[in-house]
């Protein structure tokens, strides 16, 4: 404590080992085949439902044309139909998105999807875990898929080879957006 601390940021000394810069070389290098195939299994990896089938993927085509919005449009896209007979229509809401839901909601949707029939509708919606794919499980499978789809097309360009090949350049990742993505 008498005198000044010693002087330990290594400027006047002279580093006697060398820089070893092969460990940094990894992360200038684009992911090898194994890497590319798990990161896109984890990205297949959206949902463990299966894709829609039968009343499932009829529901599926029929909610993009109800025009619902807001959170009946939310609810709606967590639902699978499970049942309809002689205008008595059942749908399973999946339970982590029925928080909010409620009658209104049930006679919104029974509405629009009565008017798209052009026929009455009595409507059923039972809170239960779907077993296809939802609008929503279905949705964010295309993005996944477009996503994956973009950054392919930008890692196969001729252009970014060659810049990475002459100039070491990298992809930063979550840079690559697909065309018709908002940029954040």
């Amino acid at each position: 404590m008498d005198g000044p601390p010693p002087d330990d940021s290594g400027m006047g000394e002279r580093d006697e080992d060398e820089l070893d810069v092969a460990q940094y070389i990894d992360d200038w290098q684009l992911p090898d085949a194994e890497e590319q195939a798990a990161a896109e299994e984890a990205q297949d990896a959206i949902s463990d439902l299966p894709p829609a089938s039968g009343l499932a993927a009829e529901w599926l085509a029929l909610f993009e044309r109800l025009g619902l919005t807001g959170l009946t449009q939310s609810i709606a896209a967590h639902c699978q139909l499970v049942g309809r007979e002689q205008g008595n229509w059942t749908l399973h809401l999946d339970p982590g998105h029925s928080a909010l839901y409620n009658e209104n909601h049930r006679k919104r949707l029974e509405q629009a999807i009565s008017t798209v029939q052009e026929q009455p509708v009595q409507l059923l919606v039972e809170v239960a875990a779907p077993t296809q794919e939802t609008p929503a499980v279905a949705a964010a499978r295309r993005k996944a898929a477009r996503q994956r789809a973009a950054e392919q097309s930008i890692v196969a360009d001729t252009l970014v080879r060659r810049l990475q090949s002459d100039f070491a350049a990298h992809i930063c990742e979550g840079s690559i957006r697909p065309l018709d993505a908002p940029a954040n």
